[in-house]
């Protein structure tokens, strides 16, 4: 008998991307984020700066913490901010308000995305 002849089979498609536009996958934790560009700021303290940002849970959290670290006009990092929620469902966008404490505040940066 002949071997079999082998069939050529096209490669599967990649999967498409359950980031939203506009949001940055986060590593590790199956969430993204972004800088919220909305007039909407829950938690903003108006005596301080305050950028919110938006953070999509594929899967849902129980808690979600986000950490940003302060930077002054030079870049250099002069402090950090945090805020925390929970009870996010699968898909569901949450909102945190990461107010600065130090007036030479200038602009911020993701360093800490925990979901649980």
């Amino acid at each position: 008998p002949a071997p079999p002849t082998p069939v050529a089979t096209a490669p599967a498609p990649p999967e498409p991307s359950w980031v939203p536009a506009g949001f940055t996958e986060w590593p590790g934790q199956d969430v993204a984020f972004r800088w919220s560009k909305s007039e909407y700021r829950p938690g903003c303290r108006d005596d301080t700066l305050c950028l919110p940002v938006e953070v999509i849970a594929r899967a849902g959290c129980d808690s979600l913490y986000v950490a940003a670290s302060m930077l002054d006009a030079a870049g250099r990092n002069i402090g950090f901010t945090n805020d925390t929620t929970s009870g996010i469902g699968p898909g569901e966008t949450a909102v945190l308000a990461m107010n600065a404490s130090e007036g030479a505040t200038h602009s911020m940066r993701i360093t800490e995305i925990n979901c649980r």
